[in-house]
C-alpha cells in the first residue's frame, strides 16, 4: 500500500495511482456480500405489502448523497482507516444492499438515492479498474430496473435512461479524466527533464 501522500503532492494522484486491489479473503468476503443481498431481498420481500415508509425514510435516501460524497472525499484524501482500503471493494459492495433495500423502499428509480450506486461503481473503479467499475454500473442499472418491474414501479423509459446513462457516467468519466490528467503531467514532466538534461549538457560545454 502507498504511504500518505507529501502535502505538495498533486491530488490526482490519490485518484489515478492507486493499485489495484486484490481481496485477501476472497471466499469470506463472497459470503459476506452474498449474505448482504439475501437479507436486504428478503426485507424488502416482507416490507413491499407493509404500512407506508414514514417521512424520515425519504430523509435518510436523500442524505445518502452527502454520506456518499463525505466518505468519497475522505477515502480520495487518505482520511479513512489504513485496514478499511484493503477491503474498499468488498465493503462497498456489502454496503450496497442496505442501500437498495432503502432505494427500493423510497420509489425505486425515482428514490432521492438512485444516484449513490454510480459513486459506489466510482469506489470500486477507483480502488479496482474501469472494467469493474462498469462492471457494477451496469449491475446496479440491471437490478434497480428488475426490483422495479418486480414491484410494479411505473418508470418512464426515458428517465430510466437517464438514470442508467448518469450512473454510468459517475462511476468512469472521473476516473478516465484523473488518469488522463496524471498521464499528461508525466509527459510534462519528462519534457522537461529532457530540457533540464539538454541545457546541462551545453552548460558543460
Amino acid at each position: 500500500m502507498p504511504g500518505r501522500p507529501s502535502p505538495g503532492a498533486p491530488a490526482l494522484r490519490v485518484v489515478s495511482d492507486v493499485p489495484a486491489q486484490r481481496p485477501k479473503h476472497p471466499v469470506f468476503a463472497s459470503l459476506s456480500i452474498g449474505a448482504a443481498w439475501l437479507v436486504a431481498a428478503g426485507a424488502l420481500y416482507a416490507l413491499r405489502h407493509g404500512p407506508a415508509m414514514p417521512a424520515w425514510v425519504s430523509l435518510l435516501a436523500a442524505a445518502t448523497n452527502a454520506i456518499a460524497l463525505a466518505v468519497g472525499w475522505l477515502a480520495s484524501a487518505r482520511r479513512l482507516p489504513r485496514r478499511l482500503y484493503d477491503t474498499f471493494i468488498p465493503s462497498l459492495l456489502v454496503a450496497s444492499a442496505p442501500l437498495f433495500l432503502l432505494i427500493e423502499l423510497t420509489g425505486g428509480l425515482r428514490s432521492p438515492a438512485v444516484l449513490v450506486p454510480g459513486f459506489v461503481a466510482l469506489g470500486v473503479a477507483w480502488r479496482g479498474d474501469l472494467k469493474r467499475g462498469a462492471a457494477v454500473a451496469g449491475a446496479w442499472a440491471a437490478v434497480l430496473v428488475l426490483a422495479g418491474a418486480a414491484l410494479h414501479h411505473r418508470t418512464e423509459n426515458a428517465w430510466l435512461l437517464s438514470v442508467v446513462f448518469t450512473i454510468f457516467s459517475l462511476a468512469l468519466i472521473p476516473v478516465v479524466y484523473a488518469r488522463q490528467a496524471v498521464a499528461a503531467e508525466t509527459k510534462e514532466r519528462q519534457r522537461l527533464a529532457r530540457g533540464e538534461g539538454y541545457l546541462a549538457e551545453r552548460r558543460l560545454t
